[in-house]
């Protein structure tokens, strides 16, 4: 393939990403860290468009393989957010299986290809933890 040509399969592959990441995919992009919530928050004031939560970051060094000697290949910065769950309140589970309808009953998993289900909204609180504030079924 030459550079900057792309077969119909691959600009398939590409338009079905894409389809994916508008219906599924997340929007929530790293854009800073720092180790004051503050100073963070005074840079990125819009609280619509910006969360600030706790995460952990973490930086790794590859190596290239190398004979001789080794080479710096890349450092790479990985950053998790701690807690992959959110506990869902008792006043929100009746959406959540109304929304759910026949799929859960069918062993429920989440198809990149399908559309989403339902909703949900969250806030954080002070200490920027975050907690369900509604689910609404589509």
């Amino acid at each position: 393939m030459q550079a900057g040509k792309a077969t119909l399969e691959q600009i398939e592959i590409e338009e079905r990403a894409v389809a994916r990441m508008k219906t599924s995919g997340s929007r929530l992009v790293a854009v800073d860290a720092g180790r004051d919530a503050a100073q963070l928050r005074a840079r990125y004031p819009d609280r619509t468009q910006y969360l600030i939560v706790g995460a952990e970051f973490r930086m790794r060094v590859e190596w290239a393989a190398s004979e001789q000697e080794p080479e710096l290949d890349r450092v790479r910065g990985i950053l998790r957010v701690p807690g992959r769950g959110i506990h869902v309140p008792l006043q929100f589970h009746a959406a959540l299986l109304d929304a759910l309808g026949d799929d859960l009953e069918a062993g429920y998993s989440m198809n990149a290809d399908q559309a989403p289900h339902y909703s949900v909204t969250l806030h954080l609180g002070r200490r920027y933890e975050p907690w369900v504030a509604e689910v609404a079924g589509l």
